[in-house]
């Protein structure tokens, strides 16, 4: 599957094609010597027409999410989006110049995301741990402050 191009390269967007259509949707954040199956499709954005997060974004639109299934899906049971067709789809696009602009502020913002994400998740393996030990009596909190 390597020599197929489907291990995805640093910016390459990653679009789950099959049942949930643009639902999941990342930008590819660290290199990896791992291919991908082919129910992801990668899309590789040329760097002098798109920056990869306005790629991304513009795919996670509502009304493109929508275009995408009225237009380039096929299938009941297991909708999935035909690349083939899918190529011809066209984004309206900033200059260049804005692209980057607007581009590290969808950067910063993921990323932010991301950290809430991960504090998120860090923050309820804590309260997991620590709710049974609270109930039973293990951990004895009488001595706090209130």
């Amino acid at each position: 599957m390597q020599k197929g191009d489907c291990v995805p390269l640093l910016n390459d967007i990653l679009v789950a094609k099959d049942g949930s259509y643009l639902k999941e949707i990342f930008i590819c954040s660290e290199a990896k010597d791992e291919a991908v199956l082919s129910s992801i499709a990668i899309f590789r954005p040329d760097t002098n027409i798109i920056m990869p997060e306005i790629l991304l974004y513009l795919l996670k639109q509502p009304s493109v999410r929508k275009d995408v299934g009225d237009n380039y899906v096929s299938g009941s049971a297991l909708p999935r989006i035909v690349l083939k067709d899918f190529k011809k789809y066209r984004f309206m696009l900033p200059p260049m110049d804005e692209q980057l602009k607007i581009g590290s502020v969808l950067h910063a913002i993921r990323m932010q995301t991301k950290t809430n994400i991960d504090e998120i998740q860090c923050l309820s393996s804590t309260r997991d741990a620590l709710l049974p030990k609270l109930m039973s009596g293990e951990l004895d909190v009488s001595s706090l402050d209130r």
